[in-house]
């Protein structure tokens, strides 16, 4: 009987161990699959010029199975910054970065392979695991995941073609608010 109690007390630690371990072993992996691309800093930036008041831009880098999207938006003196990074065309980790009025918030999502969230960075650097991320960052990432596929239309392989077309599209879209209300505020001035 004791044999029998020592076998299962090894295996429940064992087991134990190895599950503890899992996320982090996950997490090193993805942090090894993209150190290399994640320090690429050779990206095309387009934006659509438009300066202190509103700019969007779209860069994207791919090597083989790996892919890193970068959506950046300026807005009245606040920068968002959402990189997404993707291993054969499924999200694994995105990290988001606002910045206002010189303060940076930075917070980290990981994914496994089934695209569940299994880590979460916030904004104070704490990690939260599995079952012990807050149900904002769980919606938050669902969020996120849902506007890159939507926005990168992430269902086949990405065409990074059709993105550019989409940003291009939203970008001369507000450009012409931009005229337009530019147009408004000149006909009212010339009738004040």
């Amino acid at each position: 009987m004791k044999k029998i109690c020592s076998f299962l007390c090894l295996f429940s630690i064992l087991t134990f161990n190895s599950y503890s371990t899992t996320n982090d072993e996950i997490i090193a992996q993805i942090k090894k699959d993209f150190s290399k691309i994640k320090s690429e800093n050779n990206f095309n930036m387009k934006s659509n010029g438009i300066e202190k008041i509103q700019a969007n831009s779209f860069s994207s880098i791919q090597e083989n199975n790996l892919q890193k999207i970068i959506f950046n938006n300026y807005n009245n003196g606040e920068t968002s910054i959402k990189e997404y990074f993707l291993k054969d065309n499924v999200i694994k980790f995105i990290s988001t970065k606002n910045i206002k009025d010189k303060t940076e918030e930075n917070r980290e999502y990981y994914f496994d392979n089934e695209q569940k969230l299994i880590r979460y960075i916030d904004e104070n650097k704490k990690n939260y695991d599995n079952n012990d991320i807050p149900s904002y960052a769980k919606e938050k990432a669902e969020n996120l995941k849902q506007l890159t596929i939507e926005r990168a239309k992430i269902v086949a392989p990405i065409s990074t073609n059709e993105i550019k077309k989409e940003v291009e599209e939203l970008n001369k879209e507000i450009i012409q608010k931009f005229d337009e209300i530019e147009k408004e505020f000149n006909s009212f001035l010339k009738n004040f």
